[in-house]
């Protein structure tokens, strides 16, 4: 039973990993029919009769909602990574421990285990200073901001981080987690 609790709960971090990804490429493709609509409004607005204006103007509307829409349900499955300069990482402890973790192309995908569970969801945050080690090693600090959920529920979640900021850099081998062990940084073509 245990077992299958097991699988059920890693395919669920599997798919929700998949329909992050499909969703991003769904937005991908809605911003580009957008622009394109917005382009040939712009371009033949003369040539435009009122009515052909106006259908295309709320194709245009319909478009803006679609993209909020992915747009929100992105923003609540992965979480964009934190970029602070100055950031130094303080002496506390972590109220969670970080099961496993690993980098999906543009995703830092962390399997989390705390303890909770009576109030709204646990707010998590990645942050970095963006530095290099001499080994081309980056430093990524993962905080959870929740305040006041007292119970002792134990919680196990995956939290997905969006790292394209550091994707850019094209000298960096690998990262760390929280002080863990460097785990190799791959790049997406």
């Amino acid at each position: 039973m245990k077992l299958f609790i097991l699988l059920i709960i890693a395919s669920i971090g599997c798919s929700t990993a998949t329909n992050a990804t499909k969703q991003v490429e769904e937005l991908r493709i809605l911003k580009t029919k957008y622009n394109t609509l917005v382009t040939e409004i712009d371009t033949k607005r003369q040539s435009l009769d009122r009515s052909e204006l106006n259908t295309k103007q709320r194709e245009v509307v319909v478009l803006e909602s679609k993209m909020k829409e992915v747009e929100q349900q992105i923003d609540d499955v992965i979480i964009d990574l934190t970029y602070q300069k100055n950031y130094k990482k303080g002496n506390e402890t972590p109220a969670f421990r970080i099961k496993s973790m690993s980098q999906q192309d543009e995703n830092l995908e962390v399997n989390l285990q705390y303890s909770g569970g009576c109030g709204d969801p646990h707010q998590f945050e990645l942050i970095s200073n963006g530095d290099l080690d001499a080994e081309g090693i980056v430093d990524f600090y993962l905080i959870d901001n929740t305040v006041g959920d007292n119970c002792k529920m134990l919680v196990m979640k995956t939290k997905y981080f969006n790292i394209t900021k550091m994707n850019k850099k094209s000298e960096i081998k690998g990262f760390r987690l929280n002080d863990s062990k460097v785990t190799s940084f791959s790049r997406t073509k």
